[in-house]
This record gives structure tokens, sequence and C-alpha cells, in this order.
């Protein structure tokens, strides 16, 4: 399952992470965190950052293949907004597909899918 969003002008394919994605993503995402987040940054708006730069990572696909080597790239290539597109888009395309197994895992998660912390990235 994908659908196109545009990112910063650019036209991407944007993917569903399968169960074992998204595993993956949580464990790379405290990584990500722990490595590259400046320690005097604000909490909130630092692991917003860093999920959403994962989720980017994982599912935003450019010509068959990640669009994205790393999440560090994410964050180095796209403004805060597009960021904030990718998880709003996410959501949305989530909510458009199932309400039943990506709910489950977004609650599970936490942070990494609530609206409110993406929204205070993209106004930073």
């Amino acid at each position: 399952m994908q659908k196109t969003i545009i990112l910063d002008g650019k036209s991407y394919l944007l993917k569903k992470l399968s169960a074992t994605d998204a595993l993956e993503c949580i464990s790379l995402e405290k990584q990500f965190r722990k490595e590259f987040a400046p320690k005097d940054a604000d909490p909130k708006l630092t692991e917003a950052l860093c999920e959403n730069a994962v989720l980017g990572y994982f599912c935003v696909f450019d010509d068959g293949k990640k669009a994205f080597s790393s999440p560090l790239e994410v964050l180095k290539t796209l403004s805060l907004d597009a960021i904030a597109t990718i998880y709003e888009e996410y959501c949305a395309f989530s909510e458009e597909q199932s309400h039943t197994i990506e709910y489950s895992v977004n609650e599970s998660y936490g942070k990494y899918t609530q609206k409110g912390e993406v929204a205070a990235v993209a106004s930073v």
C-alpha cells in the first residue's frame, strides 16, 4: 500500500510500515536520538524530530527505493514542514487503510504518532 506525497516540491511514494518495520523504527529511533540529539535541546521537540526522521527514512520512497539513506539525511534534506507532512500523511494514509492494526501500533508507541508533537515541530 502506497500513496504519492509532495515534500518540499518533490514527489515521493509513501509506503505503509510492516509490523517488523515498526519494531525496527522504534529501535532505530531510540539509537538515533541517543546518538544525534543535542543534550540541551527541548526534549519533546527532539523526540518528535527524531521519531519523524526515522519514519521518513522507513516509509518514503523514490524510484522504488528508500528516498533517504538514513534518518539524519531526512533531517538534513527536508524542511520542518516536510517532516511534519510525512507524519500527517502517514497517519491519514493509515486511517484510510485500516482502523485496527495501525492504531494499536501507534498507541503502543505513544508520541510517535501524536499530532500535537509534530505540529509543534512544524511551527518551530
